[in-house]
């Protein structure tokens, strides 16, 4: 891959990064009758916990999927994965897994998400749960590309 195309594809994913931050506070706005309330207060305010906010934030990201992000990314589907993990799936769909050089676009957008986790205030209640969150990129014929684990020890420092 090109600089310039590896640089394409760096903006391409942090624009899908903020893409999926805006479904999360779509998300967290329809999961819970405080509609008025700040996002943390209503996702304490949920019934059942995190785990519970969580299953009902991957059937509606789900209900809209695949929903391309951009030109570059879709996103695929999210699912909760055992050990408290909110995962999410994306396509790079004009990349090829040969020509992708992850060792340049990993680090770039693995910084940008968890910098969105630790200072978005949607993020809170999750957060304070210990979720794990997972990002896991495939090229355009689903073969695997790379997988971001952002952990709790790494956002609460």
């Amino acid at each position: 891959m090109s600089k310039s195309g590896t640089i394409q594809a760096i903006v391409a994913a942090i624009f899908a990064i903020g893409i999926v931050i805006w479904l999360h506070f779509s998300v967290f706005d329809k999961s819970n009758v405080h509609a008025n309330a700040d996002p943390s207060e209503r996702l304490e305010n949920a019934s059942g916990g995190s785990s519970d906010l969580l299953q009902e934030t991957i059937k509606l990201i789900n209900s809209t999927c695949p929903k391309d992000i951009d030109s570059e990314t879709r996103l695929d589907s999210a699912s909760y994965l055992p050990g408290n993990v909110f995962a999410e799936y994306f396509t790079l769909i004009n990349m090829e897994q040969k020509s992708v050089d992850t060792a340049t676009i990993k680090p770039a957008v693995q910084v940008s998400i968890l910098n969105s986790i630790k200072g978005n205030s949607g993020y809170a209640s999750f957060r304070s749960s210990n979720v794990t969150f997972t990002y896991i990129y495939k090229d355009k014929e689903q073969k695997p590309l790379f997988t971001i684990a952002i952990t709790p020890e790494q956002y609460n420092n």
